[in-house]
């Protein structure tokens, strides 16, 4: 139905970077929403099997060479960040 990508932050965590996902793929059902309730199909086009990208939990050997290029997949900033965006005060902000 939809297809949309984000470019890859390195300063930012893997935790940072999941949170705009989920924007992304709720906006595009609500773009088709209004028809679908309307009793019209979306348009639909089939998945390009080369270009998924889905992953499984990672191996330990994945997860140390993930870090060693300098990746994190939480930091305590985009966390903090994140539960903000809720009204929630930050978790290691407060800890701190």
């Amino acid at each position: 139905m939809a297809s949309a990508a984000r470019p890859v932050d390195p300063t930012r965590s893997l935790f940072w970077h999941l949170m705009p996902l989920y924007v992304l793929g709720v906006e595009s059902f609500l773009q088709v929403l209004p028809g679908v309730a309307e009793g019209r199909r979306p348009a639909v086009r089939p998945q390009d099997r080369a270009r998924r990208r889905y992953r499984g939990e990672p191996t330990a050997q994945e997860i140390n060479a993930f870090e060693r290029q300098g990746f994190r997949f939480l930091h305590e900033r985009d966390f903090d960040e994140t539960v903000r965006r809720f009204g929630a005060d930050g978790y290691f902000s407060a800890t701190s």
